[in-house]
């Protein structure tokens, strides 16, 4: 296993999420490479010091984005060392104007948010649009890279919750106050999982099924939507946003190669609407 990708699982070995097996061999090779004990260490105190920063409310400014580019370039090519102490003395030039060091604590709790710990986080400000203010408080999913993202602008305070539906457990919940939620979804587990998506006032049920790594699954069967859904995001490998009143009894039989086409020929005659937003996701709609 490269450098590269020992860096990537230094978040996870942090959290206490990363597979022991592959923790095992995280830990074995930083007892034999000092150099990548060193920046773990690096990474665990910026991690511990930066919990200490107090969280506030911030407003964002215009010119942030471009700040922040030209301040990592000049880091680039200065090579920059990522300490604890460093880091914030790095940010202190750029954080003028009531813009405090809680808006990278924030940045830094919504990636760490990741784990399945329950959480609350607060959500980025954006602009708004016309086409945004027509979409308000109405859940929405994008892809990203390939991975899905969760959209979500509200009209005022709202409680946004992420939970399991195979255990019901709360995995993440925020609180959103007349602003845009912004937040990857991802799925660790081997097998196809489901997320229920809740937001204040919203009368409709939302489900994410994202597939896992291993598309091996019983074609034939018996369940609710949900779970048809995942048998259908699993031998696809494609995410499905679910918007549903009640968890329908569906029974099939996919021969299908085409994930629209076996939708449609199961719960077609059912009501429901199938579309391909984008390749990789499909929203299914039940019937209004």
């Amino acid at each position: 296993m490269s450098n590269d990708r020992l860096h990537e699982h230094f978040s996870a070995l942090f959290e206490g999420t990363l597979d022991e097996g592959i923790a095992q061999q995280v830990r074995f090779r930083m007892e034999s490479d000092t150099e990548l004990r060193n920046e773990y260490a690096k990474f665990c105190s910026m991690m511990e010091a930066l919990t200490l920063l107090p969280e506030e409310k911030v407003e964002l400014p215009q010119f942030l984005a471009t700040v922040i580019t030209s301040k990592l370039e000049a880091a680039h090519s200065n090579r920059f060392s990522l300490s604890a102490s460093s880091l914030l003395s790095w940010f202190r030039p750029i954080l003028i104007g009531g813009l405090s060091l809680a808006l990278f604590v924030g940045t830094i709790a919504t990636i760490r948010n990741n784990a399945v710990s329950p959480s609350k986080v607060q959500a980025s400000m954006t602009g708004s649009t016309p086409e945004q203010v027509r979409r308000l408080d109405e859940i929405t999913i994008d892809l990203v890279n390939g991975s899905p993202v969760l959209k979500y602008i509200s009209s005022g305070p709202k409680l946004v919750k992420i939970s399991s539906y195979e255990t019901g457990q709360l995995l993440k919940q925020f609180d959103v106050d007349s602003k845009e939620l912004v937040c990857p979804l991802q799925n660790r587990e081997v097998l196809t999982s489901a997320f229920e998506i809740t937001a204040s006032g919203e009368s409709v049920r939302h489900f994410i099924v994202i597939p896992g790594r291993s598309n091996e699954t019983e074609l034939k069967g018996s369940g609710d939507i949900v779970e048809f859904a995942k048998v259908i995001a699993s031998r696809f490998d494609t995410t499905i946003h679910l918007r549903v009143q009640t968890l329908s009894p569906i029974q099939w039989d996919i021969q299908e190669s085409n994930p629209s086409i076996a939708l449609a020929k199961v719960i077609g005659s059912k009501g429901f609407s199938v579309s391909e937003v984008t390749p990789g996701l499909i929203e299914i709609s039940s019937p209004r």
